[in-house]
Order: C-alpha cells, then sequence, then structure tokens
C-alpha cells in the first residue's frame, strides 16, 4: 500500500500538562476517541498515528477481536477491534489509530477520527458512579483517571496492561 493511499495524521504534536501538576485546572489538550459510547484517551506519553484502509493479515484461529497485524514502516502492529471486545460490536469504520512505540505498539479499529479534547478536567468522579456511561466490566481495573470535557466523562486506561492481560485469550476455544 503506498503512502498517497493512506490518509495519516500525526498527532504528536500536542503539548499536555502532566494531571499530577494541575490541582484542577485543565490540561491544554488531549486526543481522545469514541468506543461506542465511551470516551476514552491515552496516556499522554502515547505516540498516535492515525491511518486508513490499511491491509491487514489475519491470524488463524485467534478471538475475532484480534484482526491479526499490518506492516508499519517494516513493523507488524497487531490491530485490535476494542469496541468487540467491550461491547460484542463490530467496528465497521476504516480508521486505525497506532498506539505507541517500539515493541508496545498497537492499532485500534475506529468508527470516527479522535477529537481534539481542549481544556480537558481531571475529575474526582469514581468509575462506578459515573451518570449515564455503563463501563464494561473488562475495562473498569485499566481505568487510570476520569477527566471531564464539557459535560462528556473521558477515561484514561492503561492500554498496555489491558491488552497483556487479554493476549492470554487470544486464542479462540476449540
Amino acid at each position: 500500500m503506498t503512502m498517497d493511499l493512506m490518509k495519516q495524521i500525526n498527532l504528536l504534536d500536542t503539548e499536555s500538562v502532566s494531571p499530577s501538576s494541575t490541582n484542577g485546572s485543565p490540561l491544554a489538550h488531549r486526543y481522545g476517541f469514541k468506543c461506542k459510547h465511551l470516551g476514552l484517551v491515552l496516556e499522554e506519553s502515547c505516540g498516535q498515528e492515525v491511518f486508513k484502509d490499511i491491509q491487514i493479515c489475519p491470524i488463524p484461529l485467534t478471538n475475532n477481536w484480534f484482526e491479526g497485524v499490518f506492516n508499519l514502516r517494516g513493523s507488524l502492529i497487531p490491530v485490535f477491534d476494542l469496541k468487540l471486545l467491550l461491547f460484542d460490536e463490530k467496528t465497521l469504520g476504516k480508521l486505525f489509530i497506532v498506539i505507541d512505540s517500539g515493541k508496545d505498539t498497537i492499532a485500534l479499529r475506529l468508527d470516527y477520527y479522535p477529537e481534539l479534547l481542549t481544556e480537558i478536567f481531571p475529575s474526582d468522579c469514581e468509575i462506578g458512579k459515573l451518570e449515564n456511561i455503563a463501563v464494561p466490566h473488562s475495562i473498569e481495573n485499566y481505568i487510570l483517571q476520569i477527566f471531564q470535557h464539557q459535560s462528556d466523562y473521558w477515561l484514561e486506561f492503561d492500554k498496555h496492561s489491558f491488552f497483556t492481560s487479554h493476549s492470554k485469550n487470544i486464542n479462540r476455544a476449540s
């Protein structure tokens, strides 16, 4: 696949303030994406790129939420359908966010482009007390922090621990 067929957005130009130093003041900005109704932001140290229509090589006998791998600049990157994993609903979009770098790099299928969240505030709300948001049990223990942007809550999750835990169940049961 040639680069002119790929629509790439480099999201590495963000300058965020560390949440520990904000004392309730807004962070400069963060990028987030929706997984069904769930707003997710990644750890601010994660590099992010968005691609459209990548060529995925499926891996036989794996769960359907693990779509396979794709070649990114000579490295094989695992591709996950997070919506299918969390909500048992297939993501229909053709966008992919590539997260992190090195051995921790993964790609997630998205329905929509990530959103720039300006003036995002750390929230004191607890995960079980979020109004109108059903947080799947499988991701609850991986939530690092809850943020509020306008009237929406956005959850920062530890993607490395989350996917390491779920990789133990990547093989389809026979």
